[in-house]
């Protein structure tokens, strides 16, 4: 079980993480949700899902954006686990996505390029990650570290697939998220016999 402090320590960023979430997707996307941030910045969660709900319905292209809102409505609600499984669910799909479908490529080229599926944002595929970790934090803890260890690989692999063929890579300059090494750190450092490994996750935090 995760400690009391652990738990304090994190909660802080839940917050400023969940909103990049909740403001996740295109600007079409972000004015149809409006009533639905409205209702959640209200405190009405109940209203919050079921407007999200509806958007599933009538906008199945924007599911998984919409499933990270859906996440998000569930960590506050106190259903860390539900929120994890959808969490989980957007990672895979955002992951399977990466990889060029050229059927797909073929049938966007031939209708419409809105039907390409969206694969996700640079920023949405570290952050997803990060909330797992958090979600699951705030139950048994278990498998945060895991996540935690996924939000620095996920950076790394991204960062490292935009190279071309020239050898430039527009992205060599993105700034490393530190939540996730941050997050190790207070995990090694919670079990009272890992502080080297903590110290050494708080050092990359600095840098």
């Amino acid at each position: 079980m995760v400690g009391l402090c652990v738990m304090l320590r994190t909660v802080q960023f839940m917050p400023i993480v969940a909103a990049a979430l909740v403001a996740s997707g295109c600007a079409a996307h972000a004015f149809r949700l409006h009533p639905v941030r409205t209702a959640f910045h209200g405190g009405n969660l109940a209203e919050a899902e079921r407007l999200i709900g509806d958007h599933l319905e009538n906008h199945p292209r924007e599911r998984d954006v919409l499933r990270l809102d859906l996440a998000m409505v569930a960590l506050a609600d106190n259903r860390p686990a539900e929120a994890e499984r959808l969490l989980r669910t957007v990672r895979n799909n955002f992951d399977h996505l990466e990889q060029d479908s050229p059927a797909e490529s073929i049938w966007v080229m031939a209708t419409d390029d809105d039907q390409k599926s969206y694969a996700g944002e640079d920023y949405e595929k570290v952050l997803v990650r990060a909330m797992l970790a958090l979600s699951n934090l705030v139950q048994d803890g278990d498998d945060a570290e895991a996540y935690s260890l996924q939000v620095a690989d996920k950076q790394r692999a991204i960062v490292a697939a935009a190279t071309d063929a020239r050898g430039v890579n527009p992205k060599a300059a993105y700034q490393q998220v530190a939540l996730g090494p941050y997050l190790r750190g207070i995990l090694r450092e919670e079990t009272h016999r890992h502080y080297d490994d903590a110290a050494r996750s708080f050092t990359e935090v600095v840098h």
